[in-house]
């Protein structure tokens, strides 16, 4: 599994002058050489700025960020995902509606439907994966749909991981800011493959970091398009990172709970064509066997 981020060890100036003037950097640290990246600096106020970076080898990062809106003195910086390869995310929040949805599987299963997350709640869920019915493979198959269907709607070539019929339809449920909720949440207990949903190429990977909302993320994008977006992973499958392509049923992940997440589960949105999110319930339940 790749669990371990890009990390930063050392930054070069080391010393940032009074009203942070200087906007390069080299970081020192792992990184992939040649990718492109992210970079947050924070202040010790907790502000936080952003800027780009690419590595010029698997060592050092030339980075490009303006401090000047964080307070003076210490700053410290992180990598914070690759980018690159189309737009759009999860605002990844485990909500009312998702806290909802755990009642109603708590209470399927005859326990308190309090919304909470707890140990007897997690053996139900895993009760529930072990007993629904397998699905997708570990290298996946060539055959099935290659993006949006000529009428607009999209055909899921494969569940996004092993059958299960722990997720309920919270398309535009509330969140804070003013938000809603762009996607379908899918209860499972940690370490539970997720499968890509056609075949295609990842194109962004997105690593956890303090603040993140979606935690370990990845951009999976079909030949005409439209991509699929994963958030809250545990880890990501052995070889998947930007640029790899994959075959629809391809183990590309595992359920988990990073980012602002709350419970184990997959949050998982449908981007037709490259554009805004449709509602992925009625895409995911047709191919559930729910």
């Amino acid at each position: 599994l790749i669990t371990k981020a890009p990390t930063v060890t050392s930054v070069t100036p080391n010393s940032i002058a009074v009203g942070h003037a200087d906007t390069s950097f080299t970081l020192t640290g792992t990184f992939v050489d040649g990718n492109k990246y992210d970079v947050v600096a924070t202040d010790a106020s907790g502000k936080q700025a952003t800027g780009t970076g690419t590595a010029t080898s698997a060592t050092t990062m030339s980075v490009t960020i303006d401090l000047s809106q964080l307070g003076v003195g210490k700053v410290d910086f992180a990598v914070r995902n690759q980018i690159d390869g189309g737009k759009g995310g999860a605002d990844g929040i485990y909500g009312p509606a998702t806290a909802a949805a755990l009642a109603t599987f708590q209470q399927r299963a005859g326990l308190p439907a309090t919304g909470g997350y707890d140990q007897a709640s997690a053996d139900a869920l895993t009760a529930a994966a072990t007993a629904a019915r397998s699905g997708g493979s570990g290298g996946g198959t060539p055959g099935g749909p290659s993006g949006t269907n000529a009428d607009g709607t999209v055909t899921l070539a494969s569940f996004p991981m092993p059958h299960r019929c722990t997720f309920w339809d919270t398309w535009g449920a509330p969140r804070s800011g003013g938000r809603t909720h762009q996607g379908v949440d899918i209860l499972a207990p940690t370490g539970t493959p997720i499968y890509a949903v056609q075949g295609g190429t990842i194109t962004k990977v997105q690593y956890d970091y303090k603040g993140s909302l979606a935690g370990n993320a990845i951009w999976l994008t079909a030949p005409d398009g439209t991509y699929f977006f994963y958030a809250h992973l545990s880890a990501f499958a052995n070889g998947v990172g930007k640029g790899t392509t994959v075959n629809a049923g391809a183990t590309i992940g595992y359920v988990g709970s990073t980012g602002n997440a709350g419970v184990p589960h997959l949050h998982f949105e449908v981007h037709p064509r490259g554009g805004s999110a449709v509602n992925p319930y009625p895409i995911v339940k047709a191919v559930s066997g729910c």
